[in-house]
């Protein structure tokens, strides 16, 4: 019974990643991925390219794409270990199980990812590029679709959110755990004391 309910959880945890990957893949390779988008931090519109040169401006698209890769690649790594993972699982053979903990170092990347993700999106020229300044008529304008990259910006924000969300649920979780753990802790110290 513990194996079928390792390998449904290796069975989720792939089916998961594999829809996340696709979800990131389209807009990695597929949406605004020759967009370019430069801002500053003085201006609430994107600059042009002529402008490049300046020293504060920023290639938010070029930014974006990074973390966009970043998350994409980890995930596909993440689909590896699962496929390693479901297929040689009752094996025991050391070369996999270290292969499968190498590769759990796309945590790492992942977190590297949503650090970024925070420090790029949150900033006010990936909020510029992202539209978050423009008004519902300002973005139905031709200028805006040529000059933004607003889909990208939308989809790295609705992920920080979820992201946010998933960390705060799972500080509330371990508090409970330690609150409960903590209340049994001294339960028992309680009654060693009484006896």
């Amino acid at each position: 019974m513990e194996v079928c309910n390792q390998k449904s959880t290796i069975i989720c945890s792939l089916t998961t990643n594999i829809v996340l990957g696709s979800i990131f893949y389209y807009y990695t390779f597929i949406v605004e991925k020759d967009e370019k988008c430069l801002a500053t931090y003085i201006s609430n519109t994107p600059q042009s390219l002529q402008l490049k040169n300046g020293r504060d401006i920023v290639d938010v698209s070029q930014n974006f794409d990074q973390v966009l890769k970043l998350y994409f690649w980890s995930i596909v790594v993440n689909v590896i270990q699962d496929i390693l993972r479901l297929f040689f699982f009752s094996w025991d053979n050391r070369k996999i199980k270290n292969t499968i903990l190498m590769l759990s170092l796309a945590y790492l990347v992942q977190l590297y990812a949503f650090v970024m993700n925070n420090i790029y999106r949150l900033r006010h020229e990936g909020m510029v590029c992202s539209g978050d300044y423009q008004t519902d008529e300002q973005k139905n304008e031709e200028f805006f679709k040529l000059t933004y990259i607003e889909q990208r910006g939308q989809f790295l924000w609705v992920f920080l959110i979820v992201n946010w969300t998933m960390v705060a649920c799972g500080l509330c979780i371990l508090l409970l755990c330690l609150a409960q753990s903590d209340s049994f802790v001294l339960l028992n110290v309680m009654q060693g004391l009484c006896v």
